[in-house]
């Protein structure tokens, strides 16, 4: 089992030199946007559409973000199967 801590959100934003300096990377892709928009991802997650530009900042691994998005979102455990009922 992993025990490595998940990163948060803020962590990663942090990492990433703030909101401004990842919303200045953004200005370089096709889908710009503002640092406001980046405050808003404490919630819901980073939005994958951005992830290149997270891993260009901080060279964290996808499962990092991944893992961060989903401790946002409140889903801790999101491989939980169920055995079909027969």
């Amino acid at each position: 089992m992993d025990t490595t801590p998940t990163l948060t959100i803020a962590e990663i934003i942090g990492r990433a030199g703030g909101p401004k300096a990842i919303a200045d990377a953004s200005r370089l892709t096709p889908d710009p946007f503002s640092k406001d928009a980046v405050y808003k991802w404490g919630k819901g997650g980073i939005p994958d559409r951005h992830w290149p530009i997270i891993i260009a900042l901080t060279k964290l691994e996808v499962a990092a973000i991944y893992s961060a998005n989903l401790a946002a979102r409140g889903n801790v455990f999101p491989h939980v199967f169920h055995e079909a009922a027969e």
